[in-house]
């Protein structure tokens, strides 16, 4: 069963949250939040990118290797 896009930008919400509260850089949390809100706008679910051709994922706007 796919992984919802919902769990997926909740997940990058809470990297970029605990980036955030240890004081790390915030262009890299500023990239989570991004990430978040493409992950939850894409219309198919990321994990059947990933199933498919995980290196399709990081050609999505906002999603890098990290």
């Amino acid at each position: 069963m796919p992984v919802a896009n919902a769990e997926v930008a909740a997940a990058f919400l809470q990297v970029a949250d605990l980036l955030e509260i240890r004081g790390e850089n915030p262009f890299r949390v500023r990239a989570y939040r991004t990430a978040a809100r493409t992950a939850e706008t894409h219309p198919e679910p990321l994990s059947n990118l990933a199933e498919r051709d995980p290196d399709s994922l990081t050609s999505l706007p906002g999603i890098g290797d990290d």
